[in-house]
């Protein structure tokens, strides 16, 4: 059993998982390690579907593109996300960056 992949965990590199694999860690992980990986995942196969679930956000607001390709910052403005149509837009995206592509008609709300 030496060919056994080990479970996805803090030092993986999400281009080796599937999405639910990822989903599933991520969905227990810290702020920090979310960030992390979704960083990976985002430099390297940028597989939309590779998200961390939000149950304490389920009441916000969702957002979908609507634009060809839209660039957020996140919340604390350390990143910048490059999203395409029909792509969700991330929960930790910046209110800012969200209000600005809504007032231009680059997003709306689910």
């Amino acid at each position: 059993m030496a060919d056994e992949k080990a479970p996805f965990g803090p030092e993986s590199d999400p281009g080796d998982y599937k999405v639910d694999e990822i989903n599933d860690y991520l969905a227990s992980a810290s702020d920090e390690e979310v960030e992390r990986v979704l960083d990976l995942e985002s430099k390297g196969k940028a597989r939309s579907s590779v998200k961390a679930s939000e149950p304490a956000q389920a009441a916000v607001t969702e957002y979908r593109v609507t634009a060809a390709l839209v660039q957020l910052k996140s919340e604390r403005g350390d990143k910048v996300f490059y999203l395409s149509k029909d792509d969700v837009v991330p929960g930790h995206a910046s209110k800012a960056s969200i209000e600005h592509l809504e007032s231009l008609g680059f997003v709306e709300k689910v």
